[in-house]
């Protein structure tokens, strides 16, 4: 007896995969990821304002941005007092790559921060490497350009000597701490003294002023030339003193 051939079932063709959906790019995405590669990082109304672009159609654009992976919103705190909760958005490193620019660094407050001081204080630079360290801002005071700068300090910064006055001509380094400023800051400290920085400032956020201002009493680094300020109130007063002047 011959044996039963055994006959295997013919597979079902596979199914088609899934494709990925691309969303359609238009003129206002466009304005609104332009607008942000110039900024590096700003609020959503002040975004809409800048492209004038209405808030529905800013909101139906911001999703198809998010969708695609092009940029990030984030809460931040943009101004002291009550009402500074803001929404800020970035572009991601898709969104520098389609830009063809190439992204800068940092989280969402930390870069608010140091985009709008450096923006308010004249002939500031971001991150100049100075003997290997490369302080968030710095900037070489001048006593009559910077006169609003020095009166910020004047009215909200912590000094920890008697002798606090920035004399003229000198370089300053700003270093924005907006994470853990425990072990940020001692760090911060040796690498600018290091690099032959005698006049530093930390700007903190409001909920570490006060631990931060313990943590240099306790320090055993010297504190000349060290000053500790509210992020916001030294950002509120310069946009003030911008606005007057």
């Amino acid at each position: 007896m011959e044996p039963i051939p055994i006959i295997l079932p013919t597979p079902s063709p596979p199914a088609d995969e899934p494709r990925a959906v691309v969303l359609a790019l238009n003129r206002t995405d466009r304005a609104i990821a332009t607008h942000l590669a110039r900024r590096v990082i700003d609020t959503l109304s002040n975004t809409y304002d800048a492209t004038n672009t209405h808030y529905a159609v800013g909101e139906q654009s911001k999703t198809r941005l998010l969708q695609r992976g092009m940029i990030t919103a984030s809460p931040i705190l943009s101004r002291g007092g009550r009402g500074g909760r803001a929404v800020a958005l970035q572009l991601t490193t898709n969104g520098y790559e389609w830009l063809k620019i190439k992204p800068p660094r940092g989280g969402a407050q930390h870069e608010y921060l140091l985009q709008r001081l450096h923006n308010l204080l004249s002939g500031s630079s971001i991150e100049v490497r100075l003997d290997g360290k490369a302080p968030d801002l710095v900037l070489r005071y001048d006593a009559v350009q910077h006169a609003d700068f020095l009166l910020a300090l004047n009215e909200h910064a912590t000094t920890f000597d008697s002798d606090a006055v920035i004399p003229h001509n000198t370089m300053v380094a700003i270093e924005i701490e907006c994470s853990n400023p425990s072990t940020t800051i001692p760090n911060n400290l040796i690498k600018d003294r290091a690099a032959g920085l005698k006049y530093l400032i930390f700007a903190v956020m409001p909920k570490d002023e006060k631990r931060v201002i313990k943590l240099l009493r306790n320090s055993n680094q010297s504190r000349e030339g060290v000053m500790v300020i509210d992020a916001l109130k030294l950002l509120d007063h310069l946009r003030k003193e911008s606005t007057n002047g």
